[in-house]
């Protein structure tokens, strides 16, 4: 069976590893972490670095106590960019997300003005 590889990054407020972990053996998926929280020796590494990073994953575990289908951490935007599956906090698998345009937020604006009056 192939192995295929997820990225999980480490961050509070809400340390989800366990779920990461668990995730991965119930998918046979071989789990890399970066840290960012201070219990283990800290990683971290330049943006540039980590969107060529993203590039050698099938998975972003984008798991950080609010992420949705609709609600991605911009790192889940990044992965999905990357050509990542995403999986959120909801245990949906994300492969594709409509970003919202300035057309959209212009729209929004006019129909809050126009409702004011």
């Amino acid at each position: 069976m192939i192995k295929i590889e997820a990225l999980f990054t480490r961050t509070y407020p809400i340390d989800k590893l366990k779920e990461a972990i668990n995730f991965c053996q119930e998918n046979n998926l071989k789990l890399t972490v970066i840290n960012r929280i201070s219990d283990f020796p800290i990683n971290t590494i330049p943006h540039k670095q980590f969107l060529k990073l993203l590039k050698c994953f099938d998975y972003y575990l984008d798991l950080k106590g609010l992420t949705t289908s609709d609600v991605l951490s911009r790192s889940g935007l990044e992965a999905l960019r990357a050509g990542c599956k995403v999986l959120v906090d909801t245990g949906e698998i994300i492969t594709d997300f409509k970003m919202t345009s300035p057309d959209d937020y212009v729209k929004l604006y006019f129909e809050l003005f126009e409702s004011s009056k």
